[in-house]
């Protein structure tokens, strides 16, 4: 006689990175009119049914819709690859070494941003890591640490504006940043030197901020030589007031 059993298998718990993602609107105008760098035309706005309400019959309406989509994708797409490949490291490069310390390195996530009667849609959004959550935290607000994390970058952008006017009308403003909680496994980290990461080490308030030889976003324990589990990072990021 046969017996049904169920297997129970442990999975490992998943983790989340918290974060700020910043507008690619905000990127675009800091880079254009706080460094004069052409970045091409202005990021398409987002297309709705206003957009396509001047055509007569529904199939060209979705026809419209889909190319306004495909545009916006392709041009939001190619801006936050190339804040992330070429604008941000060359601003970075020139930047003096206290403000290489506070400039953490921008993370990449894609998310689903629509869906049409024929395809779907997914835009790259900058992020900015500032901490690792349990799953049973991921709903929680920031902490003053994450915070404080997002304003050390701004602030750090901010200041590589020499005019102050520019830097008032092209800074990064608060706005601009939305708080986003993602699983560690959709964020796409990028490359990290050696230099880079000792940079960013030598702050304390960043030192906490990567673990382990391939830079993953972490939180290393400073009172010893060995590296945190990611339950510890995860409990410590949620008292990191």
């Amino acid at each position: 006689m046969s017996h049904n059993t169920k297997q129970i298998v442990n999975r490992p718990p998943t983790y989340y990175q918290s974060g700020f993602c910043i507008m690619l609107d905000a990127l675009h105008r800091y880079f254009e009119q706080g460094h004069k760098r052409n970045c091409g035309p202005p990021l398409p706005k987002t297309p709705g049914p206003d957009a396509v309400a001047h055509l007569e019959d529904a199939e060209s309406q979705q026809l419209e819709l889909r190319r306004l989509w495909d545009a916006k994708q392709t041009a939001d797409n190619d801006f936050a690859m190339a804040f992330d490949s070429a604008y941000f490291y060359t601003l970075r490069k020139l930047a003096p070494p206290e403000i290489k310390q506070r400039l953490l390195i921008p993370h990449c996530v894609s998310v689903h941003t629509a869906h049409t009667v024929m395809k779907s849609y997914f835009r790259l959004l900058v992020f900015i890591p500032v901490g690792l959550r349990a799953e049973e935290d991921r709903g929680a607000e920031p902490t003053s640490g994450e915070i404080a994390r997002m304003l050390l970058f701004r602030d750090a952008m901010n200041s590589l504006i020499e005019d102050s006017t520019l830097r008032e009308s092209a800074g990064l403003a608060p706005e601009d940043f939305k708080w986003l909680v993602v699983p560690e496994s959709v964020v796409s980290v990028p490359f990290f030197s050696t230099q880079q990461c000792q940079e960013l080490l030598e702050n304390p308030a960043l030192r906490s901020l990567y673990y382990t030889t391939d830079y993953r976003l972490g939180l290393v324990d400073d009172d010893s030589d060995g590296y945190l589990c990611k339950e510890e990072i995860a409990r410590k990021t949620m008292s990191d007031e």
